[in-house]
């Protein structure tokens, strides 16, 4: 049985001055759920060095896969994680003892003043 939130959507936009991208992921992040690899995809596309935010409150799901994409996004952007963490994506952090390498704030509010804005 599948439903909406079984897929994966992914909103881009960027708000304020300079612009900050924003992606907004719903449902399950997964290589599965991702198989044309989307978010990789979107932040191919985004310049280098500047700041990013990615929305996970709604995410239910996420694997390794959603994992490995963070650390490469934290890699050439400031990075910063709007929450809350949903349990699986908490957990997945928690076990694999990265959670102290994400900024992870509530409100994207706080994410754009987390990153000057």
């Amino acid at each position: 049985m599948t439903g909406p939130w079984h897929t994966l959507e992914l909103i881009e936009t960027r708000i304020g001055d300079p612009p900050v991208p924003v992606i907004h992921l719903t449902g399950m992040c997964s290589r599965w759920h991702d198989p044309e690899d989307r978010i990789g995809q979107a932040l191919e596309a985004l310049p280098t060095g500047g700041g990013l935010i990615i929305d996970v409150g709604a995410l239910i799901y996420s694997d390794m896969y959603f994992l490995r994409l963070l650390f490469d996004a934290r890699a050439l952007h400031t990075l910063v994680l709007v929450g809350p963490l949903g349990p699986a994506l908490r957990h997945r952090l928690r076990t694999t003892g990265t959670s102290d390498l994400f900024d992870v704030q509530a409100t994207l509010h706080e994410a754009l003043a987390r990153l000057g804005r």
